[in-house]
């Protein structure tokens, strides 16, 4: 007997938060000055013992999501698509950046990112043209 399996079909999944991520990804690598870095922390996926596991680990509950290195200084960034609000984890940790003197802010667009590294933390960027 023959026994066929069930071929599954990975659905692509492709949600706000995704898309966002993807567009300040790229983004960033074109503007940003040579001399900076950026990394992406996506946390908050996984589940309940992932998230246990990774506190045991040293990862910073409610830590953003975007962080961005230049010239000595750190900038964070929570990348937040659409109206959702912040967890208490979220709020406290960044009070806490804060009060470290860490610029912090909640983007829920390409151009709120935009605004916040060029405008409110006057960091030097380059010339962007979008891919669309």
């Amino acid at each position: 007997m023959i026994v066929e399996r069930k071929q599954t079909r990975r659905r692509k999944t492709s949600n706000a938060g995704e898309l966002l991520q993807t567009a300040v990804v790229r983004y960033l690598a074109q503007a940003l000055p040579p001399t900076a870095f950026f990394s992406l922390f996506p946390l908050g996926a996984g589940g309940r013992f992932h998230g246990l596991r990774m506190r045991d680990l040293g990862v910073r509950e409610g830590f953003p999501n975007l962080l961005v290195l230049y010239d000595g200084c750190a900038y964070c960034i929570e990348l937040r698509p659409g109206g959702g609000l912040l967890l208490p984890s979220q709020r406290d940790c960044y009070a806490a950046l804060q009060d470290a003197r860490v610029p912090v802010t909640v983007a829920r667009s390409l151009a709120d990112v935009q605004h916040f590294l060029s405008e409110e933390c006057a960091l030097p960027m380059r010339n962007w043209r979008s891919a669309a």
